[in-house]
């Protein structure tokens, strides 16, 4: 497989009620306020053809595995850096401070359009660099997600004036 869908939509069948509430918070706040009796409840009015969503990046592990192997080596790990799994974050506590970078729930997730979606499906042997990645809805083994934000598909933190590879040649 080429590709996770991270974001899934809820189903008859997958429905989890503690799930759908923290997928969708205003669901939570309309049962607080007495509006809805529960997340099924909303589910079976609404958030079926609304096609609500929630995330589920356990298919991520293998992808990543793979794409890492590949980037490693192409990587200035001489750099200082830290690793936390399979990711390497190159944000110094030097270059946070003076960015002022945050972790943020404000997140940008939009889709790729065809070109970029041509692009990743033409070079699956390459790697593509998507800087400035967001939280991706589909993860890609091929796509190096780079970002500022640890978010759960991205795959290197650090901002894009200091890319930490060795070369760009072997990514498009």
């Amino acid at each position: 497989m080429d590709y996770w869908d991270v974001e899934r939509p809820f189903t008859d069948e997958n429905f989890n009620e503690a799930a759908y509430l923290l997928a969708n918070p205003d669901v939570a706040s309309a049962i607080s306020a007495g509006w809805l009796a529960s997340g099924r409840e909303h589910f079976s009015r609404s958030g079926r053809t609304e096609k609500r969503a929630f995330r589920d990046a356990s298919g991520i592990g293998p992808l990543r595995a793979e794409k890492m192997a590949r980037l490693t080596p192409l990587l200035e790990l001489g750099r200082q850096h830290e690793k936390h799994g399979l990711k390497y974050d190159f944000l110094t506590p030097e270059v946070r401070a003076e960015t002022g970078i945050v972790g943020t729930e404000k997140i940008s997730s939009n889709g790729y359009d065809a070109f970029a979606t041509e692009l990743i499906d033409s070079n699956l042997d390459g790697l593509v660099l998507d800087c400035g990645a967001g939280r991706r809805a589909r993860y890609y083994k091929n796509v190096v997600n780079y970002e500022i934000v640890d978010y759960d598909t991205t795959d290197i933190i650090g901002v894009g004036e200091q890319l930490p590879s060795r070369t760009t040649a072997s990514m498009v």
